[in-house]
Formats: structure tokens, C-alpha cells, sequence
């Protein structure tokens, strides 16, 4: 069986072979003032993606004009059910030339709503991504293939522009996505803005107050299982007890693929939960209920910067993650915090976080330099504004 990887490729590759043709038939048709949107592989409704349309849908100017691309039938009938004759496919003639009389795209990864060149010299197309770097994506990938180099050039050569938050990103950006610094345009992301929109919960422990409440969001590794608690004096019974003692609970947030590889030992100790994607489907906006984040490479951080709230890190494999995907080389320089090195060590961060003793002078200084200078609760307007919407 083929593995997801080169299965996605091969589906980008497929869709690629009609592009010529969609770029030649697009310089026919006046364009109109809808708004098409996209996610991963015309798959997925989620990330900066989702956030935008969320936007979007809830403005009366917006509404009518706004159209989200899900190829999935299934996804597609049920968000049509939320958002009547909002969610369309681009399999069928009728809606590619739908998509292309839209005068505006945006999409979160390297889809385009539908498979075409050069698109930017007739429509504003926008790549808003999935976050700002701390690992590196794209052409900068340290094992870049050189299929994925080619597909990139390919498909950058619509965007009008790709995003980042600040200055501090814009090198990153414009060498992971292959596009000129120029190009990059500088706005919050949109699903930054859904922390200052949190979704009601019904969990009753994740409620209470009077617990502190850790998410702990690793990445997902393309050579092995993620380690949780990699710790050399790790005891589970000992950390269970501990956590019990002083009403810690830690929420883990593991890729929805890995899930299944947490060690059920784990999740039988009564004060660490699973926070899965399949009952909280975008993560910004829960993160309000969290008083501290625990990562490594994610760029969950970032997000949780705007909270101000202490942040760990166990990277435990950086050498081996940054040989086979590599870090941005500021890594250390917007890290908050020393890696978490033990057990011990952990239990006294979470002490510190517990009594509110967490220095979080770093935090602040890096939030500053990493997100745009806006509250979470005006990024809404201002993104529609940076976007030209």
C-alpha cells in the first residue's frame, strides 16, 4: 500500500495534469467578486482556512460570495448542512469555471482551489499557511525530494502573496514557500483570532478552575512515534500522584494519525486526558481553558504566545529532528524557556505554573517579536482589511 506521503503526491500530481488547461480557459472569463476558498488537498475544512470562511460567513457583505472547495462528498453534504450552498467540489467543468470567474483565492496549504499557473496576474491569490515556522517547511525541509520543488514552483507561481505575522518571519517564509520577500504580506493569521472566540466546552474537569490545566501538543515525527514524558526518571505511578496531589491535569494533543500509539497506561491515570482533534477540531479555539502549553517544534506556540501563559518544551530530539526536518535557525532564539530535562524538572515548572511564579518575561518578549502587534479580539476586522477584503 501506498504510504500517505506518496499518496498525496500522487494526488497533487493527477490534478496538476488539467492546470494548463484551467489557465488558458481563466484568461476568458470576467471575473466576479466571489471568494473561493481551500484547504489541504481540497480535503480538509480546517486551519487558517476554516478561520477565514468563519470570518467571512458570519458578515452579511460576505455571506452570499463566499464558497469553500471540499472534494470529500461526504464533508461536503455535511457542512452544506450547516452552510447551505456554501461548500462545492472542483470535479465537475460547471464549478472549476465557477471557481475561476472568482476574483478572489485564498487557501491554507500548496492547494489551489482549483489546479492552475500564474493566476496572480488575474485574481488575488493568497497562501495564508498553516502557522508561522519553528520547524521548517516546504523547499526548506532539510530532505526536500526534488518532486516537491517542482510541485512548489508550479503552484506558487499564482499566489499574489503568502503571510507572515512579522518581519521576523519573512526570510523563512519566502525561502520555504519559494516566493519573493516582496510577496510576503505581513497580518495575523486568521485562526489566531478564534482564541478570542472560544467554543463552549461541557467537560466538567476541563471547567473547573481550581485545576490547573496543561495542553500538551507535541509534533508528530516522520521517523518515529513522538515520546511523551521523555524523561530518563520518568515514573508514571510517581507522576500520577503528583499530579493528583496538586489538581494538574495534562491534555494531550497528539497528531489524529498517532492516537491510537499512546500508551494506554497513560490515559488510565486519572488526571491526564486524551484532547482529541475528532471532539475539538480546531485546538485556538480551546486554548483559553489551557494555564500553560507543553511543545517542542509546533507552531501552536506562536498562537499561545498571544496568552501570555507559561510554555515547555520537551524537545527531546532536536539533533535527530533538525537532521531529518530541520528547525528555523532562530530556533533557540525564540524558545521561552531551557528543554525540560527531567521529571523533577517538570514537576517544579509545574509547581511554578501552579502558584503563578512562572517567569514569563520571555514569553512576552518573544510574543512581541513573533505576532503582530493586535489583540486577539480585533484580529478579525484587521485581517479582512491586510487582505483586501
Amino acid at each position: 500500500m501506498l504510504n500517505n506521503k506518496h499518496k498525496y503526491t500522487l494526488l497533487r500530481a493527477s490534478r496538476i495534469l488539467l492546470a494548463p488547461i484551467y489557465s488558458l480557459i481563466s484568461l476568458f472569463f470576467k471575473k466576479n467578486n466571489n471568494i473561493v476558498i481551500t484547504a489541504s488537498l481540497n480535503m480538509e475544512f480546517s486551519d487558517n482556512a476554516k478561520a477565514l470562511f468563519e470570518m467571512l460567513v458570519l458578515k452579511d457583505e460576505f455571506k452570499d460570495r463566499v464558497f469553500f472547495v471540499i472534494n470529500d462528498e461526504d464533508k461536503r453534504e455535511q457542512l452544506n448542512s450547516v452552510y447551505p450552498g456554501r461548500f462545492i467540489s472542483n470535479l465537475s467543468f460547471n464549478e472549476a469555471f465557477f471557481i475561476l470567474r472568482a476574483r478572489y483565492w485564498f487557501c491554507s496549504a500548496m492547494e489551489l482551489p482549483l489546479a492552475t499557473f500564474f493566476q496572480r496576474h488575474l485574481r488575488q491569490v493568497i497562501h495564508l499557511g498553516h502557522g508561522m515556522l519553528y520547524k521548517k517547511v516546504g523547499l526548506i525541509e532539510t530532505q526536500a525530494r526534488w518532486y516537491k520543488k517542482l510541485y512548489y514552483t508550479l503552484v506558487n507561481s499564482s499566489f499574489t502573496h503568502t503571510v507572515a505575522t512579522t518581519p521576523f518571519f519573512q526570510k523563512d517564509i519566502s525561502a520555504g514557500f519559494g516566493m519573493q520577500l516582496n510577496r510576503v504580506l505581513f497580518t495575523p493569521q486568521p485562526k489566531t483570532g478564534q482564541i478570542a472566540l472560544p467554543k463552549t466546552i461541557e467537560n466538567v474537569t476541563l471547567l473547573n478552575k481550581e485545576f490547573t490545566h496543561i495542553l500538551y501538543a507535541p509534533t508528530w515525527r516522520p521517523y518515529a512515534p513522538v515520546e511523551l514524558f521523555p524523561f530518563y526518571d520518568f515514573e508514571l505511578n510517581k507522576l500520577s500522584s503528583f499530579l493528583a496531589e496538586n489538581n494538574v491535569h495534562i491534555w494531550l494533543r497528539v497528531h489524529p494519525r498517532f492516537e491510537q500509539h499512546i500508551n494506554s497506561d497513560l490515559l488510565s491515570c486519572p488526571n491526564i486526558h486524551l484532547f482529541s482533534s475528532n471532539n475539538f477540531s480546531e485546538v485556538n479555539s480551546y486554548l483559553v481553558y489551557f494555564d500553560a502549553l507543553i511543545t517542542d517544534y509546533s507552531s501552536i506556540y506562536y498562537d499561545f504566545l498571544t496568552l501570555e501563559r507559561p510554555v515547555l518544551f520537551f524537545d527531546y530530539d532536536l539533533e535527530k529532528y533538525n537532521e531529518v526536518v530541520g528547525v528555523i535557525d532562530e530556533y533557540k532564539r525564540v524558545k521561552s524557556t531551557e528543554t525540560t530535562g527531567s521529571t523533577e524538572h517538570f514537576k517544579q515548572q509545574l509547581l511554578a505554573i501552579k502558584d503563578g511564579s512562572f517567569d514569563l518575561a520571555r514569553i512576552k518578549e518573544i510574543n512581541k517579536l513573533a505576532n503582530y502587534p493586535v489583540i486577539n479580539e480585533k484580529i478579525a476586522d484587521l485581517v479582512l482589511e491586510r487582505l483586501g477584503l
